[in-house]
């Protein structure tokens, strides 16, 4: 028997839930939170429109940004959302936190700056994408990450 690791996958494969876990609902979501490694990759405004509709788009980004921080604390996760826009340095309310990296699309489309950012993380590490648009869940699918919608990362922003 040796003691080496087995070498990691050469391709990703999403995550295998627990029997009765559905991935896509706030249970399966937490549990796919606590599972060690895992990066939510966001689609920015995807969530935050849906979270805060009323507000403009400055404090949904800063809410979006505050509430995935506290998630990512209480969970171990870490989070990249990716906003339409451009791809300048933003303003300090709009900047990431020590789990949570903030990245504007620079010109191109956020949905697709999503979907390329799977491809930056090694075969082994889970990978789940948050985003209710039909085109990012069917990509994000098709590179075998795991895809949750935004309103079930929004059901546990509240705890």
């Amino acid at each position: 028997v040796s003691d080496e690791k087995a070498p990691p996958p050469e391709t990703r494969a999403p995550l295998s839930l627990p029997g009765g876990v559905v991935a896509d609902t706030a249970a399966g979501a937490r549990w796919l939170l606590g599972q060690a490694g895992v990066v939510l990759l966001v689609d920015g405004y995807n969530v935050a429109k849906a979270a805060w509709p009323d507000e403009d788009l400055e404090p949904q980004r800063t809410h979006l940004i505050r509430a995935l921080d506290a998630l990512t604390v209480r969970t171990g996760a870490t989070a990249e959302i990716v906003f339409d826009g451009p791809d300048a340095p933003a303003p300090a309310a709009r900047q990431g936190t020590r789990s949570v990296g903030v990245g504007y699309s620079g010109g191109a489309l956020a949905d697709d700056v999503v979907i390329d950012l799977v491809d930056t993380y090694p075969p082994d590490r889970p990978v789940v994408v948050v985003s209710s648009d039909r085109g990012v869940r069917d990509a994000a699918r098709a590179k075998a990450a795991t895809v949750i919608g935004s309103d079930t990362l929004i059901a546990l922003f509240s705890g």
